[in-house]
């Protein structure tokens, strides 16, 4: 080793340095422990351990770690995250508290970088023992484990399925095109297939029927 201090004081810099950006995380994989979807927070547990002084260790819990949330113009789009699901989790840079009361520019004051203090979730993480749905692979697949399905299908079609058994609109449907039932159809409570009219025997044959009952 050199004796001239300013090496030696170099050296202990690089020493540091490269000690700590071994610390340094910019994501993990963690499981959700708490949600608040209102605000749009919720707390991790991360899955990953370290070892420290010769004893593996857990990292504490993630608190305020922002959800996957998007907006855009007049639209918002929000993930049902639940209590048990696994996430990728980032950090970010800076710390990001400050920046998200008012949405301007804003000085950072903090020294953290790469703090948990600053986590968010990047996306859902596929377990190796979860098996996906093969039936589907050439269409954008939006699925449910009760058995919902929406999928825009590769060859342009649109399959809508409700788990329940029952999709409601909520307002006026209009269909420009043909509408195909392989069942009956039910209109202000009349059924279109065991519908009967009112007639009368002495009427003309041209005349038309009563209204259908």
């Amino acid at each position: 080793m050199s004796s001239d201090p300013r090496i030696i004081f170099s050296e202990i810099l690089e020493n540091l340095k490269d000690e700590l950006a071994e610390d340094i995380q910019t994501s993990l994989p963690a499981k959700i422990s708490s949600v608040d979807l209102t605000n749009g927070y919720c707390t991790c547990e991360i899955l990953a351990k370290f070892e420290f002084n010769g004893e593996i260790c857990t990292f504490p819990p993630l608190v305020d770690v922002m959800l996957d949330y998007n907006k855009f113009g007049n639209w918002k789009f929000r993930t049902p995250r639940k209590k048990g699901d696994f996430v990728w989790v980032g950090f970010s840079k800076y710390a990001y508290d400050n920046l998200l009361q008012s949405g301007k520019p804003t000085v950072i004051n903090s020294d953290e970088k790469f703090s948990f203090n600053g986590s968010y979730i990047i996306r859902g993480i596929k377990l190796d023992s979860e098996v996906l749905n093969s039936s589907y692979s050439e269409d954008i697949l939006l699925e449910n484990t009760n058995g919902t399905i929406i999928a825009i299908k590769g060859n342009g079609d649109i399959y809508l399925k409700a788990g329940s058994g029952k999709t409601t609109f909520d307002n006026d449907v209009q269909v420009n095109g043909i509408l195909t039932a392989s069942a009956d159809c039910i209109g202000g409570g009349i059924s279109l297939v065991e519908h009967t009219h009112k007639y009368t025997h002495d009427t003309p044959l041209d005349r038309v029927t009563d209204k259908p009952q």
